[in-house]
């Protein structure tokens, strides 16, 4: 049996794994030293369900590895979208607190493969649920599916849509390593059939959010904005009356918190990724 963990509202900066100095995650960070932590994983659309799709309908269940039964664990709301109707409905309160809750529930001993997926989830129960090691040894994957973005920001900003991504191969020799490969949910079968953290997956993700927000990421840029109705690729990022227009440019992955907007000293830099991102849209 493999488990595949989804959880909504998962920004990056939460877990101790990714540098959290004040919240404690021995659970997590055991899982870390088990599988690959992918540091460059975001969300292309800002929303946790979207995500969740991209991953869904991305994901081969037919794949041998996971040979077997199929249990989709959930606790969707029933007006929310159906891809989990072979499923049950389960809270992660009732889930998080017993690590024989799907032996008991189900029995597993034909079980290829479990998804499970929470929208209301407590870290500290997660935490306490993987510090268990039979229940850990079971873990493919556990990936948050959105970040949490500020109410009524204009921006988007990586530490709210990159996404926490723990993923075990089957390959020793990648257990507690970290990739800086650029994925998005999409990317996550390619990665499974891969069997590695170390090819290359893309150059770009454009992501999208309500309120004309978007962001725009690179092997080397994260350019995040939002639209001014211009059609025209070529943004002035001078002083001025608009200056709250202007798309800001940070240089990744060292400026991780977004600290140092660059986008005023980095014109020509700032042109060609509105080119590239324009260029997406077609």
């Amino acid at each position: 049996m493999q488990i595949i963990l989804t959880l909504e509202q998962f920004p990056v900066y939460l877990p101790g794994a990714y540098g959290n100095k004040t919240q404690k995650t021995p659970g997590l960070d055991a899982l870390t030293l088990e599988s690959t932590v992918f540091d460059r994983a975001y969300s292309s659309r800002a929303d946790g369900l979207e995500t969740l799709f991209q991953f869904w309908e991305a994901f081969d269940f037919s794949a041998e590895r996971f040979s077997g039964g199929k249990i989709f664990l959930s606790d969707l709301p029933f007006e929310a979208p159906d891809f989990f109707d072979a499923g049950e409905t389960v809270v992660s309160k009732d889930f998080f607190a017993s690590p024989e809750f799907l032996e008991e529930k189900f029995g597993l001993s034909e079980t290829g493969l479990v998804w499970i997926h929470f929208q209301d989830w407590e870290l500290d129960a997660l935490d306490s649920w993987l510090r268990n090691d039979l229940v850990r040894s079971h873990v493919l994957a556990v990936m948050g599916t959105s970040g949490e973005l500020p109410k009524d920001d204009l921006r988007l900003y990586s530490s709210e849509v990159q996404l926490p991504w723990w993923i075990r191969f089957s390959v020793s020799g990648f257990a507690a390593t970290r990739s800086t490969a650029l994925v998005t949910a999409s990317d996550f079968q390619k990665i499974l059939e891969a069997n590695s953290p170390e090819a290359k997956y893309r150059e770009s993700i454009q992501i999208i959010a309500e309120n004309d927000r978007w962001a725009f990421v690179t092997d080397e840029w994260f350019l995040t904005g939002f639209e001014t109705g211009s059609s025209e690729a070529e943004i002035d990022v001078g002083v001025g009356e608009e200056e709250d227009s202007y798309p800001e440019l940070y240089f990744k992955p060292f400026d991780w918190w977004e600290q140092n907007n660059v986008a005023s000293r980095c014109f020509d830099e700032v042109q060609k990724l509105l080119e590239l991102r324009n260029q997406s849209h077609e």
